[in-house]
């Protein structure tokens, strides 16, 4: 199936986004 590399690319964004949000938390606070 071909899924796998698209789901490794999808949870490699969603990684970078919450580190992202995580750093913008750290930021406001």
């Amino acid at each position: 199936m071909k899924t796998e590399p698209h789901i490794s690319h999808y949870t490699n964004q969603a990684q970078e986004r919450i580190c992202h949000c995580l750093s913008q938390d750290k930021q406001s606070h």
